[in-house]
């Protein structure tokens, strides 16, 4: 608990694009929901030219962390850290 308090979420987080509202706080389906409805209207309103053409994707890669190799994924991980002790 104490490191998630003092720079884990942060240092994690910091990388990531805003639109990824998985499991985090203040995030989630309603935040999710809300961004992608305002992205499809301003397309259909202004880039799409009132037409259909547009399109998103929605992508949950289920196990995706039980078949990556976790050495390369905890040096992947580690480079975020801004503190050495947190590694």
């Amino acid at each position: 608990m104490a490191m998630c308090d003092n720079g884990l979420l942060e240092d994690l987080c910091r990388p990531l694009i805003y639109e990824n509202g998985a499991c985090l706080e203040g995030k989630g389906f309603t935040f999710t929901f809300n961004l992608v409805s305002n992205h499809l209207r301003k397309f259909y309103l202004h880039e799409g030219q009132h037409t259909n053409a547009g399109w998103y994707v929605k992508a949950d890669v289920k196990k995706f962390f039980d078949s990556t190799p976790h050495k390369i994924l905890k040096n992947c991980v580690a480079k975020t850290f801004k503190d050495s002790w947190m590694i």
